[in-house]
């Protein structure tokens, strides 16, 4: 009875410990939703004009809403602050040591996230429809102050006499509706009468529908007629507006009435997934909360030291949580995901990872040490069940019997002495029977499925084969994959067996696999096998298994799972653990990722979001790219993400988070508005809170001859606690306007900041420009460009003394005039000798208190001549700086395409002011078949030091041996970047392959046949910019 009652204490004790922080978590994300809400409120009030009583009376309604979506976020906090505060202080390992298990503790919450779950659901039926339904309806009639009906997709509303109208589709632009259904409780006799239409148009007092069916059905719900008709008109009276405010979305509606509507749509033939996926989720959803506390207590109960840890994974596991809700919920509504499976699939997968990380959290190291033992055994079965890739191709079949089956059956049989070939595969068999798609004799025409027995299949020649696969029974699917039963490998043609597969998988779409495993050395971890499994679920659902053991280090495995697998949609999921026996530095303990694309429609999709847990710390890296760049809107957001978290102090913890988004619209007629914000954040112990953002944005009109643009731009100077600004332009309107002749003008005007100089105030501005372009003589060009530009400023002088303002005003300062002249000759001096001279000169007159508006004097003439001579150029630039009697630096740029195969850039700078040499930099590339060999040095002439060098070389010998060096060295900072090298040998259809990578310090040994997809080696680097010879000649000069 003590030991009970001290059990009930405990259960007391940690409710009180998570309800208190779930209370606060619920008034502060009620807060931060609420907050959104009162702006677009305040909004009606004030532009709106929207009495104050009406826009309460909204904002009651919308209450309940926000505060049942608060439930499971504010539960995760909780659990994660409130066990995480037992775990830090100690207390949850007293309880542990008091004989109280982990399954025990949990108990509590569970019960507490049953009862909110079951709370969260009687809301949601009883109460949450109703006032969403009475929002609806004051924001329909009062904000929108709509009359008619507002047809929108996927809404219900009544009408007169029990009357209900659906809409699917509507396309407001044009007026069109599509998958209408118009429903009559009480049709002729009695009996409910349905209207259905795959199309409508709208008008203002009429409905005409095309192409519909009219259904009669009696009291007992079965189908008495069917009629079928092309044009239809539905009147839209008065009375119909009346009825509008009893419209109703699935939001507006609990299960029982939801439930209604989809029976009443399945009878009438219409489909119902989206409704369906709607229905279920109103039931999966409030579970949220139960499951979120069995993910968050075993999640708490990890780190001791972080205090950003709650924070971090509740953002973390409420993101994942609802991404994953979002796509199976889009699958749903498309059907292609049952609606069942598409509502709970979310609490599926979180509820396996939280029983997994409970489990794991209690007894997962007892367990480990058992699976270890049985890990080489499971290697082996692995290894057995082994997949491998070929390419799709026709069936060419020689046989000695031949026998058609008839339409009816669609199938061919072949026997006796059956030889052929399909894509790369070449096989001999007994028999061969085709399952045809359309029934035909000819086997290359359409077949659906080819079953072939007693077979031998290889990817060299059948007189030759040196290595084969023989086989009792394949199938052979064409375009997806390739089953084989009770297989073995043979190799050195036939003598010596390898190895055996009970089953064999072969996919025939363009996804690359290895077969065999790879072995090698890697310096820190010992000798290592790798081996990758290739499956596919449900034959489009691709997977990989990784099983890998190395001496020093232990084993190591993993997973990557496709939950989608399109050229346009990918989804997949990723996890990979290893050991680490020996305490090597620099190896994590295990990471996860989470993948996702969509190419599909305007919308396009790039997210990811990896996970990493090291020894000492743990790091997150997220990235989302969402964009539609169709239509005359085009939208970019990209957001990144990056947390590092250290479990024995937070000194050194970081939180990153970038946010940039982007939009542009074009109204038509020349009006377009382009919008551009970004905002970072950095949250670290030391510093605390950090952020900056920017912004440029411009609405823009362009006429014929004229442009006018209104500016508002700014920027942050860098990271702080405080809001600064490094500049703005707040705002600019400027006008452009071309006259004719030449002559064209602008006037600018706006309200200006700088850090720089501390400067705040006015700028007006005017200019006039005139271009002209002309030959005066045969080979000769002429370019005459000049401009005259004045500003005017009022710049605000404020004087503080004691930190207090006693004056603050605004002064006028003088004018800033200036004047600008380019003169350009160009001269054909050749046929292959061009000279190209440029006079320029700039003349300012007065001052200007921004830096960003500074002109400077200047006068200068430039020269560039270059000679062309087929695949010769050379080009060679000067000139001088007459203002500060200084010479232009020298430049000579040389590229020669001396052969086909070869080709040589070359050039460098030189002072002459200082008689002193720039870089000088060579690139090479020579490709003849055989022999390939990238080279780019750069070279101090000045110091006579070599400063860096990039070299790719590849020799194909005789004797069918291949050879490949990648290396680059920084020899400034006495670097290696990259140093690697591969040999292949090929032995006739198949290859071994040996490569050494030397910033790994590893090497590796892969037995390959060339039945499958040639992968080549990918080398491990440090750097991430590409190689000198992959970049211009200019651009490793740096010059334009």
């Amino acid at each position: 009875m003590k030991k009970l009652w001290s059990k009930r204490i405990i259960d007391v004790y940690i409710i009180k410990e998570v309800l208190y922080p779930f209370l606060i978590g619920v008034s502060i994300i009620g807060v931060i939703m609420l907050s959104g809400l009162l702006r677009q409120l305040s909004d009606l009030i004030i532009i709106k004009k929207i009495p104050v009583a009406v826009v309460l009376k909204l904002l009651l309604y919308q209450l309940p809403e926000i505060i049942v979506q608060t439930f499971p976020i504010a539960i995760l906090f909780a659990t994660m602050s409130g066990m995480g505060r037992l775990n830090r202080e100690n207390e949850f390992t007293a309880l542990r040591m008091g004989g109280i298990s982990l399954y025990r503790l949990i108990l509590p919450l569970l019960i507490l996230g049953i009862v909110i779950s079951g709370m969260t659901y009687l809301l949601n039926e009883e109460i949450v429809p109703w006032t969403k339904h009475r929002a609806q309806n004051i924001i329909r009639k009062s904000v929108l102050k709509e009359v008619p009906p507002d047809i929108k997709e996927n809404v219900f509303f009544k009408g007169p006499d029990g009357r209900l109208f659906y809409v699917g589709r509507f396309d407001k632009e044009d007026n069109i509706m599509k998958k209408i259904v118009v429903y009559t409780f009480k049709g002729d006799n009695g009996y409910p009468l349905i209207v259905t239409a795959n199309l409508g148009e709208v008008y203002k007092e009429k409905w005409v529908l095309k192409k519909g069916f009219i259904h009669r059905y009696n009291g007992e719900g079965h189908l008495t007629m069917e009629t079928r008709f092309d044009v239809m008109e539905i009147k839209i009276n008065t009375e119909v507006h009346n009825f509008f405010a009893d419209q109703k979305t699935p939001d507006e509606m609990s299960r029982e009435e939801l439930k209604k509507e989809i029976d009443l749509f399945q009878n009438s033939g219409i489909d119902v997934h989206s409704l369906l996926v709607d229905y279920h989720l109103k039931l999966s959803m409030p579970l949220a909360a139960l499951i979120f506390i069995l993910i968050g207590t075993p999640l708490s109960l990890t780190s001791k030291d972080s205090r950003s840890f709650s924070i971090i994974f509740t953002i973390v596991v409420v993101f994942l949580y609802y991404f994953v809700m979002s796509l199976s919920r889009s699958f749903g509504r498309n059907g292609r995901l049952d609606p069942v499976l598409a509502a709970w699939l979310p609490n599926i997968i979180f509820s396996i990872i939280g029983i997994t990380l409970l489990i794991w959290r209690e007894s997962w190291r007892n367990l480990l040490r058992k699976l270890l033992v049985f890990l080489p055994v499971f290697f082996i079965i692995m290894l057995i069940f082994f997949p491998s890739p070929a390419s799709a191709g026709s069936l060419k079949l020689k046989a000695d019997n031949y026998k058609y089956h008839g339409f009816e059956e669609k199938l061919v049989e072949i026997t006796g002495d059956v030889s052929g070939e399909f894509g790369k595969l070449y096989l001999i068999a007994d028999r061969v029977t085709i399952k045809q798609k359309d029934g035909s004799e000819d086997i290359d025409s359409s077949p659906q499925e080819v079953i072939v027995s007693q077979t031998r299949f290889t990817g060299c020649d059948l007189d030759k084969p040196h290595y084969f696969f023989r086989a009792r029974e394949v199938i052979i699917y064409p375009d997806d994959h390739l089953e084989a039963k009770h297989v073995t490998f043979w190799e050195l043609n036939g003598k010596l067996p390898l190895f055996y597969w009970p089953y064999l998988y072969i996919s025939l779409k363009e996804k690359t696999n290895r077969l065999i495993p790879r072995v090698g050395h890697n310096a820190r971890r010992g000798w290592f096998v790798k081996a990758t499994y290739y499956y596919w679920y449900k034959k489009e659902l691709p997977g990989e298994l990784y099983i890998d053991y190395y001496t020093r280090s232990g084993y190591a495995g993993g997973f990557k799972q496709y939950l989608v697998y399109r050229p346009d949609l990918k989804a997949s999921v990723y996890f990979y653990s290893q050991e680490n026996r020996e305490k090597i530095s620099g190896l994590f303990d295990w990471q996860g990722a989470l993948e996702y694309y969509d190419n599909i429609g305007s919308w396009k999709t790039d997210t990811d979001l990896k996970y990493t847990r090291y020894d000492n710390y743990h790091y997150t890296r997220g990235h989302i790219n969402l964009s539609n760049n169709e239509g005359k809107g085009k939208l970019n957001l990209a957001s990144s993400f990056d947390s590092r978290d250290y479990f024995t102090g937070n000194t050194d913890d970081d939180i990153n988070l970038d946010v940039d988004f982007s939009y542009r619209y074009n109204f038509g007629s020349g009006w377009y508005i382009n919008l551009i914000y970004n905002r970072d954040y950095l949250l670290n112990p030391e510093d605390g809170l950090k952020s900056r953002w920017g912004s440029k944005s411009y609405l823009q009109k362009t006429g014929n001859k004229y442009k006018m643009k209104l500016l508002l731009e700014r920027y942050d100077p860098k990271l702080s606690a405080e809001d600064e600004v490094s500049f703005y332009r707040w705002p600019e309107l400027s006008y452009n306007y071309t006259f004719g002749g030449g002559f064209s003008g602008e006037a600018v005007f706006g309200n200006y900041y700088e850090d720089d100089s501390g400067i705040e105030g006015y700028r007006a501005s005017g200019g006039l420009n005139y271009y002209r372009k002309w030959s005066p003589i045969k080979k000769t060009r002429v370019t005459f460009n000049q401009g005259i530009k004045g500003r005017y400023y009022r710049v605000k002088n404020t004087v503080e003394e004691d930190n207090d303002v006693i004056y603050s005003g605004y002064s006028e300062l003088p004018y800033l005039f200036s004047y600008d002249s380019r003169i350009g000759l160009n001269i054909d001096i050749t046929s292959r000798l061009e000279l190209d001279n440029t006079y320029s000169y700039t003349w300012p007159l007065g001052a200007t208190p921004f830096n960003f508006d500074e002109v400077k004097p200047r006068e200068e003439i430039r020269n560039k001549l270059t000679y062309q001579k087929g695949d010769f150029d050379f080009e060679l630039k000067g000139g001088f700086d007459i203002y500060n009697y200084r010479y232009l630096p020298i430049s000579a740029i040389l590229e020669w395409q001396i052969t086909p195969d070869w080709e040589v850039s070359a050039g460098t700078t030189y002072d002459l002011n200082n008689n002193s040499y720039g870089t000088f930099a060579l690139k090479s590339k020579y490709s003849d078949g055989r022999w390939l060999n990238n080279t780019a040095l750069t070279f101090d002439p000045d110091n006579n030091k070599l400063m860096a060098w990039d070299s790719k070389l590849t020799y194909e010998l005789e004797e069918n041996w291949y050879v490949e060096v990648n290396a680059s060295f920084d020899y400034v900072n006495n670097d290696i970047k990259q140093a690697n090298l591969a040999v292949k040998k090929d032995f006739h259809c198949r290859e071994l392959w040996f490569a050494y990578d030397y910033l790994k310090e590893e090497f590796t040994v892969e037995y390959r046949l060339d039945l499958f997809p040639d992968q080549g080696f990918k080398f491990g680097t440090s750097r991430e910019e590409s190689f000198m010879f992959d970049v211009g000649i200019k651009d490793l000069l740096g010059i334009n």
